[in-house]
């Protein structure tokens, strides 16, 4: 890649790859093996996660510095540029979104941590990268799974995964969706769970 980077995304529109990280969107073409950077994403930050639907990136949720945000930002290839879409019911840093049959879904993550607590403490958990800094001190995990319809610009809820947890990652198969793995605090986790359950 043009610049080192982690707690990225990337998504594959027309045979290209897209990776997304803080502002920076940089575009690889496998046919030509080159990298190019496109547009910045207006809102920095990391922890997000992106899916495509119709050709366009959607770049969802996430964290700004420590504070979770909801912010949904829409790139177009087409035009090189970046709109707004309605926010995310729930501001989540480490959620997992997949998109199926036009829709996105978006499941679990962090809702970050109370102020005090992170005045005191998070500096020092961020720099050791600790897990438990999602979630430490009550801030608590999201068993969340919410609904985008990029044709309405409208969010819905749907039923919530039977494990409250973050840092999952999710695939879809035949329709279905397989959220896998994750945290839950500092305690990793195994599991797979099925969407529709």
């Amino acid at each position: 890649m043009p610049k080192v980077g982690s707690d990225l995304a990337a998504v594959t529109v027309n045979e290209r790859i897209y990776v997304v990280g803080y502002t920076r969107l940089d575009v690889f073409d496998p046919t030509t093996n080159i990298w190019s950077t496109a547009a910045p994403m207006p809102t920095a930050r990391s922890d997000f996660a992106a899916a495509t639907v119709n050709g366009k990136i959607y770049a969802i949720g996430g964290c700004s510095r420590l504070d979770p945000v909801n912010t949904v930002e829409v790139y177009d290839p087409a035009t090189n540029s970046w709109s707004t879409a309605a926010p995310m019911p729930s501001a989540r840093c480490s959620l997992a979104v997949v998109s199926v049959s036009g829709k996105i879904y978006a499941f679990g993550g962090a809702p970050g941590i109370p102020l005090p607590v992170k005045k005191a403490t998070a500096e020092t958990l961020f720099a050791r990268g600790a897990p438990e800094i999602y979630g430490f001190g009550g801030g608590g995990l999201e068993a969340t799974v919410e609904v985008y319809d990029p044709a309405t610009n409208t969010w819905s809820t749907a039923a919530p995964m039977p494990t409250a947890k973050y840092r999952l990652t999710a695939v879809t198969v035949n329709g279905k969706i397989y959220a896998i793995g994750g945290a839950n605090g500092s305690v990793y986790l195994n599991a797979v769970e099925v969407f529709p359950y």
